[in-house]
């Protein structure tokens, strides 16, 4: 049977037909001589078409994997072997669509129904998985064609319970930091999940920065019980910073979350490190940097010491951010994050506790060291400390900072510094940390309109 100009099927026989199909194939081929070559035969495995989807969870920045025992994997017998993180997946089935096939699989595997109800609503709920790639991933063997999807949701669309598949499949949210670290450290070994982390590094949804009108909907300072009759000056404050901490002006230390090298992210990165190594910095006037002073002056402080233990905190001046209009007199740095040989950076949620302990305990004891020549030290503003990092989640994290901030203020009615604001960049961060607050709503109330900043 001639398939063209380029290759002839001469015949197929079947050689094994179960959960997988073997099929013996005899072909010759135009070789790129332009000859014809002798007949081959090889042996496809064929099992239908697949379709798989990257699940993300924009309110917790997670992406959604699934993990199952996967007997084909096991070859050394490592500890650990046969287990398999992957996207949800399945074979489509006659009559179904590759768009059909992964809803369906996406909530038998993981619980999330994105498309059922009337005809209209489930071809809302089709659309919305974005097609990213096709891919054929053992083509040298295998028929199997692949679509992989890409479907965005939302805290509020989270199962209640468990998944409906008879299997023994576990269901594991992953922040996207460590997601990402876990990809780059050849940890995510599912061909179709690195080709679509792959594209999602590529197009990864980025948290809009809270806004003015966001930031209206929620307060963002909170009195403490006793002071609430105090004048402005004389108060504690728990409070809300919003957006990115480059657009913080008028608080006096600024908290720089480093690992335990302390070694600062660079200049074009997108953390709170970089960014404030990049706010410091000396530079000319056409933006170009001609001194990376912060990162000088962190490195001055070390002494040449490479490593500190978790919950340090390393003091310098804050170059270019102590003018205007930031008027930042010195940035504590914090080992909140920890790197361990053989193992990924990893945060931990007490760490960040004492992180937040021992920078408010250095900027009073600061306080005292200045007190007959400077003014005073009052506000500090604190990033979420290891939030996204591993496995530890923002509301991890919160419900550790919050309470150590509590305390300070609690042990420490007379002392100069009396404003704690923690940073929100986007509108989920700054709903938990609100949340947060209210859980100690018999300590901290929510400052009255009338009740303006006064340092």
């Amino acid at each position: 049977m001639s398939g063209g100009r380029d290759y002839i099927l001469e015949g197929t026989s079947s050689k094994y037909e179960g959960f997988l199909r073997i099929d013996a194939v005899s072909y010759r081929v135009r070789k790129f001589d332009g000859t014809l070559s002798e007949t081959q035969t090889r042996e496809v495995m064929r099992r239908g078409d697949a379709a798989a989807a990257l699940i993300y969870d924009k309110d917790a920045g997670e992406v959604v994997l699934v993990e199952q025992f996967r007997v084909a994997t096991l070859g050394s017998d490592a500890p650990g072997e046969g287990w398999l993180l992957e996207i949800p997946a399945g074979v489509v089935e006659a009559g179904e669509t590759p768009r059909d096939c992964i809803a369906r699989e996406v909530f038998e595997e993981t619980g999330y129904q994105l498309a059922g109800g009337a005809p209209a609503e489930r071809l809302k709920g089709l659309e919305r998985f974005k097609q990213i790639a096709t891919i054929l991933p053992s083509p040298g063997a295998s028929a199997e064609r692949i679509y992989i999807y890409f479907v965005e949701v939302g805290g509020a669309e989270r199962p209640p319970t468990a998944p409906r598949e008879q299997g023994d499949i576990r269901v594991v949210p992953l922040p996207l930091e460590d997601f990402f670290a876990r990809l780059d450290a050849g940890k995510l070994l599912d061909a179709k999940l690195n080709v679509a982390a792959q594209w999602l590094r590529a197009n990864r949804p980025k948290a809009p920065p809270i806004t003015a009108e966001d930031a209206k909907a929620l307060p963002t300072r909170y009195v403490w019980h006793e002071d609430r009759d105090k004048p402005a000056h004389r108060q504690r404050i728990v409070g809300i910073k919003t957006g990115n901490i480059a657009e913080v002006n008028d608080v006096d230390i600024w908290v720089n979350s480093e690992n335990t090298d302390m070694l600062m992210d660079r200049f074009f990165g997108r953390s709170i490190s970089a960014t404030i190594r990049y706010e410091g910095a000396e530079k000319y006037r056409d933006g170009t940097i001609f001194r990376d002073t912060i990162e000088e002056a962190l490195k001055d402080r070390l002494g040449g010491q490479i490593f500190v233990r978790p919950g340090t905190v390393v003091v310098t001046k804050a170059g270019a951010l102590s003018g205007k209009p930031h008027n930042v007199r010195w940035i504590f740095h914090v080992a909140a994050v920890q790197a361990q040989k053989g193992r990924d950076l990893y945060a931990n949620a007490n760490v960040s506790a004492e992180c937040v302990q021992n920078a408010l305990l250095q900027g009073e004891a600061l306080n005292v060291g200045i007190r007959r020549f400077w003014k005073p030290l009052r506000s500090i503003v604190i990033p979420l400390l290891g939030a996204g990092q591993g496995d530890v989640r923002t509301q991890d994290v919160l419900g550790t900072m919050i309470p150590a901030a509590i305390e300070f203020l609690r042990k420490s009615p007379d002392l100069n510094l009396r404003e704690i604001y923690f940073l929100a960049f986007t509108p989920r961060d700054h709903a938990l940390l609100a949340a947060e607050m209210e859980k100690h709503a018999a300590r901290l109330l929510p400052a009255r309109p009338d009740q303006t900043k006064v340092s």
